[in-house]
């Protein structure tokens, strides 16, 4: 008995005190505000949004409800990296709930090609938005690797797609208040550029994988 009391002590007395992890509620809050910060901040350094955007988002019930199922999405999904990185914790509901958040963003600029929520304008086009939601999404997947390398993702795989998709979407939906606003643009040249960043997520799960390899 003395011995395995002499092994424990040998084994505990030079251990220091750690902070415990923060929630992944908190964590994910933080990694939001952080992005969004960030992402408002270089878009309107680059170039101001669209003139009238936010009187249109205020008054066209259909374009704020657009707005609204994209930021629901960037939430579930970023809920989903944080949980998905605790042993134990539950997100299957927000997998769903953050697909169905996507699939309502997308078709509703799909059923915009025949009726859109704004009168199609030229108005506040940006040539590169494009490359802008591409460029500006890769800080935000970087962050949130950071921020799970040190956590334990149950399913690496799903981690780096949501916190990808997460990523691609913000920008994406920022730009539709500082680009042109017309339904085919849109899906091609913002949608689908933050949509596209998912396929990022196959390679950092590699990464995760050699991790805890």
């Amino acid at each position: 008995m003395k011995k395995i009391e002499d092994t424990i002590q040998s084994l505990t007395s030079d251990l220091k005190p750690v902070r415990p992890a923060l929630s992944p509620q908190r964590l994910a809050a933080l990694w939001l505000l952080v992005c969004t910060v960030f992402v408002v901040a270089i878009t309107q350094y680059i170039a101001p949004i669209r003139v009238g955007a936010w009187q249109q988002l205020v008054s066209t019930p259909r374009f704020a409800l657009e707005t609204v199922t994209a930021i629901l999405a960037v939430i579930c999904f970023a809920l989903i990296v944080f949980r998905s990185s605790f042993p134990g914790m539950h997100y299957r509901r927000l997998v769903g709930c953050g697909l169905v958040m996507l699939a309502l963003w997308v078709t509703q600029y799909l059923v915009g090609l025949w009726r859109p929520a704004i009168s199609p304008l030229p108005l506040g086009e940006r040539h590169w938005c494009w490359l802008e939601i591409i460029v500006y999404s890769l800080p935000l997947m970087v962050l949130a690797l950071l921020m799970t390398r040190h956590l334990y993702p149950m399913t690496p795989l799903l981690t780096a797609c949501s916190y990808c998709l997460a990523g691609g979407i913000l920008p994406a939906v920022y730009m539709q208040l500082a680009c042109m606003y017309e339904a085919s643009h849109i899906l091609i040249f913002h949608i689908l550029p933050g949509l596209s960043m998912t396929l990022l997520g196959f390679l950092f799960a590699r990464c995760y994988t050699k991790s805890f390899a």
